[in-house]
């Protein structure tokens, strides 16, 4: 303003103090400081592209930092059938005792957006999204090597005692728990692909995932089981139809409940959206 006064041209600054959480309120339903919002703009027009930044300061008697509180303005029709988005390009933040000091390059609606202290970047994310990706691919590898080793390596016999059936069966219960195992980790690298083509694929693939993370948990209780029974057991057990049991209750139980959830509450299973700390976008996985 100071710089159109020297060249003989008259402005009017407005200044405009909201306390309102309501007015500027995104998609997301993000947070404000104290609900304060500070606007300021000239009656001739937009103000972008300042070379000296104007300096907007907010009280608070909270404890800030850079991690949870950043400088934003307000973008109007940010999106299709949005009022608009906080955006923080064009400010910088700076943080002192009891007050967060805005330095931006326009005029507009200003404000402090509160982010939850937990919220990833961009960059963390996609780091623990490739990290999780490759390690699943790789379990997901070996788990189907050991499933094919144990498929062409195995010699079925008559068992000659019941220790000698227990045993028997060790393998076969191994073998289920890697079927588990592999249909956890190809639910969860299929996710994506799936998921992002239609909603119904997404719920499908959601629901496949459950099952799988459902399954895999009840092996591993069968294992457990197993083994009382291998070493801890002292006399000879025999237990009729003993690997079907096992069937029904660690493939049965969880596809009971994945279906169960399915049919009577459908909207478990979706899109889930995940926040990020920059450009206060989130990416829905």
């Amino acid at each position: 303003v100071e710089g159109i006064q020297a060249q003989g041209v008259e402005q009017e600054l407005v200044c405009i103090y909201i306390h309102s959480p309501c007015i500027f309120q995104d998609a997301h339903n993000s947070s404000v400081l104290n609900n304060y919002v500070l606007g300021a703009y000239l009656r001739s027009g937009r103000v972008v592209g300042l070379s000296q930044p104007v300096e907007i300061q907010f009280w608070h008697d909270m404890v800030l930092d850079a991690s949870n509180a950043t400088c934003v303005f307000w973008q109007p029709e940010a999106g299709a059938g949005s009022t608009g988005s906080w955006s923080k390009e064009g400010c910088e933040t700076t943080h002192r005792e009891g007050t967060v000091i805005c330095h931006c390059n326009h005029l507009t609606y200003f404000a402090v957006l509160l982010l939850p202290t937990d919220t990833l970047s961009p960059a963390q994310l996609a780091s623990l999204t490739y990290i999780s990706t490759i390690g699943c691919s790789l379990s997901a590898a070996a788990t189907l090597c050991t499933l094919l080793l144990c498929c062409f390596s195995s010699t079925p016999c008559p068992p000659a005692s019941c220790r000698q059936w227990l045993r028997d069966n060790t393998t076969k219960i191994h073998m289920h728990l890697l079927a588990a195992l592999l249909l956890l980790n190809c639910s969860f690298l299929l996710s994506t692909p799936l998921a992002t083509s239609a909603e119904g694929l997404c719920r499908v693939t959601a629901a496949l995932l459950h099952a799988g993370l459902l399954c895999a948990l009840a092996w591993m209780a069968a294992e457990a089981f197993h083994l009382l029974l291998l070493l801890v057991k002292v006399y000879n057990v025999y237990i009729q139809h003993y690997l079907l049991k096992l069937c029904l209750f660690a493939w049965g139980l969880p596809t009971l409940a994945v279906v169960a959830v399915f049919v009577f509450r459908r909207d478990t299973y979706g899109y889930h959206t995940i926040s990020t700390s920059e450009g206060y976008t989130n990416v829905t996985m």
